[in-house]
C-alpha cells in the first residue's frame, strides 16, 4: 500500500485530537489522475462507479473530485454501540463519518444517510458493542485536495478513534468483499489459568458428582492435567461480563448469564481481582491452550458459536485458518496472555464463544471434547461467552487484491503503519483493557459462571449421542426467548424486537 497520509500516536500524549506527527501527503490526485481509465477497465465495476462520479459532479457547481481510497484505523470500542453505523447509538462509523465531513473529505451534499451509499462507504469488519481494532479498513471515495486532510479528520475525532493513514484504491475495491481473511486478537490475564485460582466446585468431576482436581501432584512434584468426564458440581454465584443483554439465554439447556459488569456488579458479588500466587504462564501452558484451540481449525458448523443462527442455515459455516496461544506479555507490570485466531468471516459474538468453551475446557469445567461435540452436532448447545473487554482486531488481509490490483496504486497492508499500530496498542488499547478489568472486575466476575450451573457442559455428550435436545431448567427444550434471564430482564437492542433479532442472518465479518 502506498500511503497518501498517516497519523503519528505517542504515548506521551495518547494520540489525542489535534496532533499530528507526519509531514504533508504523498502523491495528489493531479498527479495520479490518469490511471483512472486503467482501473476501470481493470475493476469491470469501475466504469460504473466512474461514470457515476462523473453525472454527480457535473450536476454540482464547483465539485470536487473524489478518489476510491482504503483508509486504515484503530478504536477503542468501549463507549461504542459497535462499528456499523445504527441509527439512535452512538458507533465508530458515525463518528468517523462526520469527522471526515467536517474535515473537508465528505462534500456537504454527501453529509446526510444518503452519503454513505453515494459515496460506496464499506468497512471491512462490523465489529461488535465495546470491541477495539487496530487494523480496520474503510473504503469509500474522498476527496484529497487539502495536503492536511488526515490531521484534520484526526483533530475531529475522540482520542480513542485514530485514522492512521489512507492509499488510493480501484474503483471497485471493497473494503468488505476483497478481504479475504481477519486477524482478531484476544488478551486475558494470566492469572486466569492458574490451577490455583479454580475452585474445585468449578472442575468437571466424574459420574459420581466427585470433583476431580486440574492438577494433580505426582510423586516427582511435577503436574498432570486431569478431566472428569460427566460431572460438575454448582459453582458461587456470579453474573457474565458481557454484553449487557445482548446475547439471548442459552441455546438449549442451561441458562447463558448476561449482565453488564461494572464496579457494582463485581461488589455485589463479593468477587474481587485474585491475589498472586506466583503462577507463571510459560511455554507448557501455551501448548496446551493451542492444543485446545487448534479443534476450531478447518470448515465447521459454527451455529452453537454465535446467536440465533439454525444448524441448517449455510452462514452457519465458516473456515477458521488458525488459533493459537502466542503466550504472555506484560501490561503495567502485570502478565497478560494473547490468543490469535485467523479466519475468512466471523458470526456475531463467534470469537467470544469460541474463547469462552475454550477457557472452560482449559480450566477443567468442560469436558475435553466440548469443542468437537459442540461443532458436530445440529443441536443446540448452551456455551459461555468471554466478556468483550480483551477482543480487539488485529489486521484485515487483502492478498487477492494486491496480486490482481496492486500495481495499480499498491498494495494494502497494515504493516505500512506498523509503528503507529504497536504505538496505539501501548499507549491506549492494552492500558485500557488492563485498567477496566482491574476497576470493573470484568474477568473475576465472568469466571465465577464458568461452570456446569450455568452451562451444563456435563449433559453436552449425551444431549449429542442421543440427539436430543437439552431441555431448560423448566423442563421445556430449546431456547427461552425473551422474558426473564436468571439475572434479569432480557434486553432489546435498538432494531426492537428481541435482541439480535433480525441482525445476525447476514453477519459474515
Amino acid at each position: 500500500m502506498t500511503p497518501i497520509g498517516e497519523e503519528g500516536v505517542t504515548a506521551t500524549d495518547g494520540g489525542g485530537p489535534g496532533d499530528p506527527t507526519a509531514g504533508p501527503q504523498a502523491g495528489s490526485p493531479a498527479q495520479e489522475g490518469s490511471v483512472d481509465a486503467v482501473e476501470a477497465e481493470a475493476t469491470g465495476a469501475g466504469s460504473q462507479e466512474a461514470g457515476a462520479g462523473t453525472a454527480e459532479s457535473a450536476s454540482l457547481p464547483n465539485a470536487k473530485k473524489k478518489r476510491k481510497v482504503a483508509l486504515l484505523m484503530a478504536y477503542v470500542g468501549h463507549g461504542y454501540a459497535g462499528m456499523q453505523r445504527n441509527p439512535g447509538v452512538r458507533t465508530i462509523e458515525e463518528d468517523l463519518f462526520r469527522a471526515i465531513h467536517k474535515a473537508g473529505g465528505i462534500s456537504h451534499a454527501n453529509s446526510d444517510e444518503a452519503g454513505f451509499s453515494k459515496i460506496h462507504w464499506m468497512r471491512a469488519a462490523r465489529t461488535d458493542k465495546g470491541v477495539s481494532a487496530v487494523g480496520q479498513v474503510v473504503s469509500l471515495r474522498m476527496v484529497l485536495e487539502d495536503p492536511d486532510i488526515l490531521a484534520k479528520i484526526n483533530a475531529e475525532l475522540p482520542a480513542q478513534v485514530r485514522v492512521f493513514g489512507f492509499g488510493r484504491a480501484t474503483h471497485g475495491f471493497d473494503a468488505r468483499k476483497h478481504c479475504d481473511k481477519r486477524r482478531y486478537e484476544y488478551i486475558l490475564p494470566a492469572w486466569a489459568f492458574d490451577p490455583a485460582l479454580v475452585p474445585p466446585s468449578s472442575l468437571l468431576g466424574e459420574e459420581d458428582g466427585e470433583a476431580v482436581p486440574l492438577l494433580e501432584t505426582e510423586e516427582d512434584g511435577e503436574a498432570s492435567t486431569a478431566l472428569g468426564d460427566d460431572e460438575d458440581a454448582p459453582a458461587a454465584g456470579g453474573d457474565a461480563a458481557g454484553d449487557p443483554g445482548d446475547a439471548p439465554p442459552g441455546t438449549g439447556g442451561g441458562v447463558t448469564p448476561s449482565v453488564e459488569a461494572d464496579g457494582a456488579l463485581a461488589a455485589s458479588t463479593g468477587v474481587s481481582q485474585p491475589e498472586d500466587t506466583g503462577f507463571i504462564f510459560d511455554a507448557a501452558c501455551a501448548a496446551r491452550m493451542t492444543s485446545i484451540l487448534s479443534a476450531f481449525e478447518g470448515t465447521h458448523n459454527f451455529h452453537n458459536f454465535t446467536v440465533r443462527v439454525a444448524a441448517s442455515a449455510p452462514n452457519a459455516r465458516r473456515y477458521i485458518l488458525s488459533f493459537r496461544c502466542l503466550g504472555a506479555f506484560d501490561i503495567g507490570g502485570k502478565p497478560w496472555v494473547r490468543l490469535v485466531v485467523v479466519g475468512q468471516s466471523f458470526m456475531l459474538h463467534q470469537i467470544r464463544k469460541m474463547v469462552g468453551l475454550a477457557m472452560a475446557i482449559y480450566r477443567g469445567a468442560a469436558p475435553a471434547d466440548a469443542i468437537s461435540l459442540a461443532l458436530h452436532t445440529r443441536i443446540g448447545l448452551s456455551g459461555p461467552m468471554a466478556p468483550e473487554l480483551g477482543l480487539f482486531l488485529d489486521e484485515c488481509y487483502y492478498d487477492s487484491y494486491n496480486t490482481q490490483f496492486g500495481k495499480l496504486h499498491g498494495e494494502i497492508h497494515l504493516s505500512d503503519f506498523q509503528s503507529h499500530v504497536d504505538a496505539f496498542k501501548a499507549a491506549q488499547l492494552y492500558p485500557h483493557i488492563a485498567a477496566q478489568d482491574e476497576k470493573e472486575g470484568v474477568n473475576a466476575v465472568w469466571f465465577t459462571t464458568l461452570t456446569d450451573r450455568y452451562y451444563r457442559f456435563r449433559g453436552w455428550r449425551r444431549a449429542v449421542t442421543t440427539n436430543t435436545p437439552m431441555r431448560r431448567e423448566d423442563g421445556k427444550r430449546g431456547r427461552p426467548e425473551g422474558g426473564q434471564t436468571r439475572f434479569g430482564r432480557a434486553k432489546t437492542d435498538a432494531r426492537g424486537g428481541g435482541v439480535g433479532a433480525g441482525f445476525n442472518a447476514e453477519y459474515s465479518d
